[in-house]
């Protein structure tokens, strides 16, 4: 007969092996659940648009041909292009953009692209959310517009440019943009290919003639002198003296150096406190001033060259004997105070102002003989932003 003490042993014995079971058999289920987990991978991030980029271009949201089923390479790729932004006086990260389809982006620019970014053939694409932002694009950088492409560094156009694609200094290509509200929503996309592509290319547009540099010496830019007062925040203000003809028009008779005075309607304009944009006809003056006048426009040390209209400058009064004895030099200028009776002629660009005239001689000037109708004289500066 067994005992009541020895029945009770045997039961907490049976009750500890099978709580220490019970643990056991936990554990081993826990380790295999972690396990299982750790083989089971967690969802990958969504991955961003597909892009391909090159030399400053890269076409975004980018898709390949369903018809071609061979590398993208061979095949080609269309997408949305954007564009690097050139960085000025900043380390900050190189930004992106695209461009507004505003009609400066033709067939023949979209070969050019295409072409830059290694491949043989290109041409437009529309197609909703590649030449449209998409639904998921939210947020996203506002395009630019009016794109405008040189062989060489700015040669013509308003002073108001935006910015310009960073392409690779060795490849001599300068192209241009400007702010745009886009207002049609429809953004240039490419299909770019290594085969023909259909429609064909149009015929080739004929190229503009070079810039007439013909009146490059009928032009001076003369700092103010000491007697000359103008408020400019930066940079070197200049007054403008043109060669001219002595008729009124300014076409016919002798020639003589005249100063370029400010009309009223460019005095009212550049008289304000502030001024909110620029591009009016006073910047085109002024813009148009520096790219013509040789010592700007033959130096190639220089990247682009852009010329703004400052607020003009009051005539001042004849200097007397004694001052202007006193204020003389040597200089090609031979007095550092300005005399107003030294000149027989003054000249003012009146009415129409045209974006595309390679002179301010070839604009409709006004020639007087006596000083300017404003009491004004015109002042510029040519910003220059050289290779660093």
């Amino acid at each position: 007969m067994f005992s009541e003490s020895a029945i009770i042993g045997k039961q907490r014995a049976f009750v500890l092996r099978s709580f220490i079971s019970l643990l056991l058999f936990l554990g081993i289920f826990n380790g295999a659940t972690r396990c299982q987990a750790r083989k089971t991978p967690s969802p990958s991030p969504r991955p961003p648009p597909p892009q391909y980029a090159k030399k400053g271009l890269r076409l975004v949201r980018a898709i390949q041909p369903a018809t071609n089923l061979t590398s993208r390479k061979t095949a080609g790729i269309i997408g949305r292009l954007e564009v690097k932004v050139a960085k000025v006086y900043s380390d900050k990260k190189a930004v992106w953009a695209p461009l507004c389809d505003d009609g400066s982006f033709d067939a023949w620019r979209a070969q050019e692209f295409c072409d830059i970014l290694g491949f043989k053939y290109g041409m437009k694409y529309n197609g909703t959310g590649i030449s449209t932002f998409g639904s998921d694009e939210a947020t996203h950088i506002a395009p630019f517009g009016d794109l405008k492409c040189f062989d060489q560094p700015w040669q013509a156009g308003p002073a108001t440019w935006s910015g310009w694609i960073d392409f690779p200094t060795r490849m001599k290509k300068y192209c241009y943009f400007f702010w745009s509200d886009c207002a049609s929503g429809q953004l240039v996309a490419l299909q770019c290919s290594n085969s023909p592509l259909s429609p064909p290319l149009p015929p080739r547009p004929s190229s503009p003639p070079p810039p007439d540099r013909s009146l490059g010496g009928a032009i001076r830019h003369v700092p103010p002198e000491s007697n000359i007062e103008f408020m400019t925040p930066f940079g070197m203000p200049y007054r403008i003296e043109l060669l001219v003809n002595s008729s009124a028009d300014g076409r016919s008779g002798e020639a003589v150096w005249a100063p370029l005075c400010a009309s009223q309607e460019q005095l009212v304009a550049l008289k304000q406190e502030t001024r909110d944009i620029y591009g009016d006809a006073a910047d085109i003056i002024a813009n148009t001033s520096c790219h013509q006048d040789d010592y700007f426009s033959n130096n190639g040390w220089y990247f682009s060259l852009t010329g703004y209209a400052l607020s003009p400058a009051l005539i001042p009064e004849a200097p007397s004997a004694t001052n202007r004895s006193s204020g003389s030099d040597s200089s090609d200028y031979p007095t550092r105070l300005f005399d107003p009776s030294t000149y027989t002629h003054w000249v003012t660009i009146v009415d129409e102002v045209k974006e595309d005239s390679s002179s301010l001689q070839r604009m409709q000037l006004k020639v007087s003989t006596s000083p300017c109708e404003s009491g004004y004289l015109f002042l510029v500066r040519c910003d220059m932003l050289v290779f660093g």
